[in-house]
């Protein structure tokens, strides 16, 4: 697949998602990414607990991520 391909897969596979349903579609798309491509551990609190608006984290590289869609499109 081209690189294009994958961004259409990841809009169609995103799209109409909103809330906690997005951040989980992130969430998801940033762990194949990271561990199956890049080979480094991607780390995602749930949203209960207290995450502190650290949505998922990349620790190795000290990435950060925070991921927000509202309720309502």
């Amino acid at each position: 697949m081209k690189k294009i391909d994958y961004i259409n897969q990841i809009i169609i596979y995103t799209n109409g998602k909103t809330g906690l349903n997005y951040q989980y579609v992130i969430g998801d798309i940033l762990k194949i990414y990271f561990e199956d491509y890049k080979n480094q551990k991607y780390n995602m609190y749930r949203h209960y607990g207290g995450d502190k608006k650290n949505d998922g984290w990349v620790e190795e590289k000290a990435i950060f991520y925070q991921i927000y869609s509202p309720v309502n499109i």
